[in-house]
């Protein structure tokens, strides 16, 4: 039974549910919160805290014998653009020896498997964090044709944002030239709204945690096909 290893911001209390909700039977899940500034406002200061003493996070993650660390955290392995996010992983191999992704490349990889090249973003960040995160997308060959933000810097107002106000920032950031609707932070909650969403606007949806658990499956060489997660998660196989 292979093992998933999380790490996740100290406030984050999304990530885990959503995942072991979709994971199969065949995987559990085992989770470690960075170290971050205990002041939950939301920074590229504050989040870079968490990337500072990185390798010891996750060689404590390793102790648990995973088979696979995720960097669960959307907007801090986008923050130094394009290439951050492969710098975060190769650092993480490097203290454990154990593979790694980062949620970031999860999404990137989400959107080019589904030939996606034109992405509307739904975030609850504010615009310093949108701005980062906006480079990073088109530093790997994407349009982001519009993005919608709630502008939280209390990162404690994030995983509490009612599903139905997710669900109209997702509808108020898609347009007409946007093929696929990306909402971002893996603190954010989708679970229940995404083949809503995808029904309601006829695109595919992407969301940090359901791409974060493709990506993940797939390196663990499982491939079952999981509802109620978009069409990304049922492609699996």
């Amino acid at each position: 039974m292979p093992r998933l290893g999380l790490l996740i911001p100290p406030v984050n209390v999304v990530m885990e549910p959503e995942l072991n909700h979709w994971s199969p039977p065949s995987v559990t899940i085992h989770a470690h919160r960075l170290y971050r500034n205990p002041v939950p406002v939301l920074t590229p200061e504050s989040l870079m805290t968490m990337v500072e003493k990185l390798e010891e996070s996750a060689s404590l993650l390793a102790m648990a014998q995973v088979a696979l660390i995720v960097f669960g955290c959307t907007s801090a392995s986008v923050l130094e653009g394009a290439g951050w996010d492969e710098e975060l992983s190769q650092r993480i191999e490097k203290a454990t020896g154990i593979p790694s992704i980062t949620t970031a490349t999860a999404v990137i990889q989400a959107l080019c498997s589904l030939g996606i090249q034109r992405v509307a973003v739904a975030t609850p960040y504010p615009e310093e964090v949108n701005e980062r995160e906006a480079a990073f997308l088109e530093g790997n060959g994407l349009s982001v044709v519009n993005l919608k933000g709630l502008g939280y810097e209390d990162s404690y107002r994030i995983p509490a944002t009612p599903l139905e106000e997710v669900y109209q920032l997702a509808r108020s950031a898609d347009c007409s030239e946007a093929q696929c609707i990306f909402i971002s932070c893996t603190n954010f909650p989708t679970l229940g709204i995404i083949d809503r969403l995808e029904v309601d606007t006829a695109k595919p949806v992407v969301t940090s945690n359901q791409a974060s658990l493709w990506l993940a499956l797939q390196r663990l060489g499982v491939r079952t096909p999981i509802g109620d997660g978009g069409q990304l998660l049922a492609s699996l196989q």
